[in-house]
């Protein structure tokens, strides 16, 4: 990949990695893999698409639906195109998608069948347009232009790549856009730590609506040539089952999904007697201790029956969006895991386009 990150630089990186996984989707009775070119192609043919729709340069389209590979590559479709993607959460109500279609000016919606019969009617009265992205030819996504091969021209820097909304924990949710430039400046920034690279492979349990995964979660993984692991739902069992037959190295997950596994760890031992359960937290105690007073980690050795019981491949586990707690953070990395933390994104924010 270049030097200077571009939405096109990825496309064309991920084309060259051919049938390197890019995708793995886990679900209850199957495991579906996209490789990079599947990936590459399909985006690069939705963006020749969207712009021969003059859904191009600076144009506001939104993205209604679950997790998938379909999504993902919805997404790199929409930023290659040079068009500004607003992504919805699947489980938004009529009322929230038609806000976001009315604040952004949108009149261009990417959604599944389901998600397209729920909103038919507010479709029809606001003269929107949508575009289904779970009808598939074989592997191509049926609505993909036969002008694929129509060269790229990657967006400026400064042009605003993407349209997210606070959380609202701490008041009203604010809208705020993603440039091209802020998405390099974090994308190249994770490739140049190189803690994950070709050979692992990251869980992504997290709804990529939000600005966290789909920056550090989605696009910087894909930079790094680290193939996606998604789960077909945010359970317990449905995100175990993820990364068994993903065979994750690493999670991109936020301080509650850390805080449960603490918590379900200690809860099995709680069931196993007086006895283990005072030698654990003796033994657990012992090795945070260790490592505040000499840096070393025993716990890989020490607990390494405990981490491969849990997910036999799994090193490294990445917390973003809050503050990951100290105890949580300590005891993980006290069982062996490498815990890495980080809050927040760069952003610039940008004033809303105008609605019609």
């Amino acid at each position: 990949m270049s030097a200077r990150w571009t939405i096109c630089s990825l496309l064309q990186d991920l084309g060259a990695r051919g049938e390197a996984p890019a995708i793995i989707a886990s679900s209850e009775h199957s495991i579906v893999t996209w490789d990079c070119t599947m990936v590459a192609t399909n985006a690069v043919g939705l963006a020749a698409s969207l712009r021969a729709r003059s859904l191009g340069h600076g144009v506001p389209v939104v993205l209604w639906g679950p997790n998938s590979p379909l999504w993902i590559v919805a997404a790199l479709g929409v930023l290659a195109a040079g068009a500004v993607l607003v992504p919805v959460d699947d489980l938004a109500e009529e009322a929230q998608l038609e806000a976001v279609l009315r604040r952004s000016g949108s009149h261009m919606l990417l959604t599944t069948q389901q998600h397209e019969a729920e909103c038919a009617k507010l479709l029809g009265r606001l003269g929107a347009e949508s575009w289904l992205l779970d009808t598939v030819a074989g592997e191509q996504i049926a609505l993909i232009s036969p002008n694929a091969a129509a060269p790229m021209l990657a967006p400026a820097t400064t042009d605003p790549a993407a349209l997210f909304w606070t959380s609202g924990t701490t008041g009203s949710p604010k809208a705020f856009f993603l440039t091209h430039g802020n998405i390099a400046s974090n994308a190249e920034a994770l490739r140049a730590l190189a803690i994950i690279g070709p050979g692992d492979r990251a869980l992504l349990p997290l709804p990529l609506h939000h600005a966290y995964p789909f920056v550090v979660g989605m696009l910087s993984t894909l930079t790094c040539g680290t193939a996606i692991v998604l789960p077909d739902g945010a359970t317990g069992s449905l995100i175990m089952k993820a990364l068994t037959d993903g065979e994750a190295t690493a999670i991109i997950g936020v301080p509650r999904l850390y805080d449960a596994l603490v918590a379900a760890i200690q809860s099995r031992v709680e069931k196993r007697g007086v006895a283990l359960r005072l030698g654990w937290r003796g033994l657990l105690r012992f090795v945070i201790a260790m490592q505040h007073a000499t840096g070393l980690q025993p716990g890989s050795f020490l607990f390494n029956a405990v981490r491969r019981a849990i997910a036999p491949h799994l090193r490294y586990l990445v917390s973003g969006g809050a503050r990951l707690e100290r105890d949580t953070a300590e005891t993980l990395a006290a069982l062996g895991w490498i815990v890495l933390s980080g809050y927040g994104l760069p952003r610039r924010p940008r004033s809303l386009p105008a609605t019609a």
